[in-house]
């Protein structure tokens, strides 16, 4: 082995324990902030906040009932329309489907299932261009530009946030968002740049591991919290469908 390689390795190892060393730090921030709001939230739940309309502004008490049932009724709307539609179009393409018409929607089908967003979305700016020149498609461009960098930036601050907690005690309280801000930065360019792509994916891994435990945590704590668990919300869930 070469002195060049070994250098290499020692390298490498070294990022990969920093990254998950940040890696570390970071979930263990969310962890603990997702377990105490779930903890300081849980005593506040009740039957009435899943079954009872909100109250109005400035008054106590309220539930989410109209939510629920909103959502709901958009999920099923969406669904009524797109799985039927779905599903015949699949059977008819699969078993029944011949012909030019048939071929063009199957061809689409699988050009769609098969090209990532991404490039749909490029395509997108050439047809601007194409059909209403290129200062459409500019002016296209800058407003998505514009509005991704605003986006970016709320993900940034409130990823910071976690951070800022940790070094309030030992930063001014005027410079410490700022500071939170540029550690996140710094940590996140460092093991991108030399964890390459494996880092970002087993980041992303483990924070969707993370989501996917606080949500199955938030549905057991709110079964425990509510008074005949998930069979009374649900019950009265049917009571104000009902009504």
């Amino acid at each position: 082995m070469s002195p060049v390689y070994r250098r290499r390795r020692r390298i490498e190892r070294l990022m990969f324990g920093a990254t998950a060393v940040a890696t570390a730090v970071t979930l263990g921030v969310l962890v603990f902030l997702l377990g105490y709001i779930a903890w300081q939230g849980a005593s506040a739940l009740s039957l009435g906040f899943f079954t009872n309309l909100p109250a109005p502004v400035g008054e106590p008490g309220g539930g989410m009932a109209n939510a629920i049932v909103g959502s709901g009724k958009l999920l099923l709307a969406a669904a009524a329309v797109g799985v039927p539609v779905g599903f015949l179009g699949g059977v008819y393409l699969a078993e029944y489907g011949h012909g030019r018409v048939a071929s063009t929607v199957r061809y689409a089908a699988d050009v769609l299932n098969g090209i990532p967003s991404i490039v749909i979305g490029i395509t997108a700016y050439a047809l601007l261009e194409k059909r209403f020149g290129v200062g459409t498609r500019r002016f296209a461009s800058i407003v998505f530009m514009v509005t991704r960098a605003f986006a970016d930036s709320v993900r940034v601050f409130a990823t910071a946030i976690p951070i800022a907690l940790i070094l309030g005690p030992s930063v001014p309280p005027q410079y410490v968002m700022p500071v939170a801000i540029l550690v996140l930065g710094a940590l996140t360019l460092i093991y991108t740049y030399h964890g390459g792509m494996r880092a970002v994916v087993w980041t992303d891994v483990l924070q969707t591991s993370v989501y996917l435990l606080g949500g199955f945590s938030a549905l057991y704590l709110i079964g425990k919290g509510v008074s005949g668990g998930w069979s009374a919300i649900l019950e009265q869930f049917a009571e104000a469908l009902a009504a």
